[in-house]
C-alpha cells in the first residue's frame, strides 16, 4: 500500500439509509421491514436491486429494491450446509463479485480460515468456491476472521482482517500475559490469491477489535473498526 497514512475516522451512520445517498444530502433513515434478522451485513447494489449477505449458519442473502422492504434470497455458499460462517464481505472486481467470509473453529482462540467465493450474478447458487485465502492456527499472531477487501489508489487489491484473540504479547512490566488485539492486511492478485505476508496496521492491547473496513477518500485511507465487548460494556467505533 502507498505511504499515505490510514487515519481513523470516528462516525456512526445507518447502513441501509446511507448507501446510495449523496455526500451532501441527508440520509433520512427509515425503519426496514421484512426478513431483517441479520448480523454482520455486507451490501452491494446491482442494477435496481440491493443484495445483503449476513452471518448465521451458511451465508444468507437478502434482497431489496428500495432498501426498506427485504426478502430472503437463499444461501450464497450452500456447499457448507449448516456450518457456522462469519462476517461476509462482498465487492466487485471488474465483472466478478468476490464474497469473502470466515470459518472459525469452535472452542479455539485463533484457529480460523478466510475463504473466497466468486459469482458474476450475485444470485443464490451462482457462486464458485475458490478455497482458502489465508488461515490461522493457535500459534499465529493473528486471527483470520472478519475479512474486508479494499482497492488502493494504484489499483491493487488488499484484504484486511483480524480481531478477537488476535495474538499474545508478553509484557515484561506485568506478571500476566496480555491479549493483543490487532488488525492485519495483505495483498492479493487478480484471482484473490495472497501475494504478501500479513502486516499489522492497528492494535489495541487488551481491548477487542473486530469488523475492520477501509475506505479511501481524497488521497487518504480511513480505517473503521469496532472495539470493546458486545453486551456487558460499551462498544466503540
Amino acid at each position: 500500500m502507498r505511504s499515505t497514512h490510514l487515519t481513523p475516522l470516528v462516525t456512526l451512520t445507518t447502513l441501509f439509509a446511507f448507501i446510495g445517498s449523496s455526500v451532501a444530502g441527508s440520509p433520512d433513515p427509515k425503519a426496514v421491514k421484512g426478513v431483517i434478522n441479520v448480523h454482520d451485513p455486507s451490501m452491494i447494489k446491482k442494477g435496481n436491486t440491493y443484495y445483503v449477505y449476513t452471518t448465521g449458519g451458511d451465508i444468507g442473502m437478502r434482497t431489496s429494491t428500495d432498501r426498506i422492504n427485504w426478502v430472503y434470497a437463499g444461501k450464497a455458499v450452500p456447499w457448507w450446509g449448516t456450518t457456522d460462517l462469519w462476517a461476509p464481505d462482498i465487492s466487485l472486481h471488474n465483472d466478478t463479485y468476490w464474497l469473502l467470509y470466515a470459518h472459525p473453529t469452535a472452542n479455539t482462540l485463533r484457529t480460523a480460515e478466510i475463504y473466497l467465493a466468486t459469482s458474476t450474478s450475485l444470485e443464490s447458487g451462482s457462486y464458485t468456491d475458490k478455497g482458502i485465502v489465508i488461515a490461522s492456527t493457535e500459534s499465529s499472531p493473528y486471527n483470520c476472521i472478519d475479512p474486508s477487501a479494499i482497492q488502493d489508489y494504484e489499483g491493487n487489491w488488499w484484504i484486511n482482517f483480524g480481531s478477537w484473540s488476535g495474538g499474545i504479547d508478553l509484557d515484561s512490566r506485568l506478571p500476566i500475559v496480555l491479549i493483543n488485539f490487532s488488525i492485519y492486511i495483505f495483498r492479493v492478485d487478480s484471482n484473490g490469491k495472497r501475494i504478501s505476508d500479513p502486516k499489522k496496521i492497528a492494535e489495541r492491547p487488551s481491548t477487542a477489535l473486530e469488523g475492520s473496513t477501509i475506505f479511501k477518500h481524497a488521497n487518504k485511507y480511513y480505517l473503521f473498526m469496532s472495539f470493546g465487548n458486545c453486551c456487558p460494556t460499551t462498544t466503540g467505533v
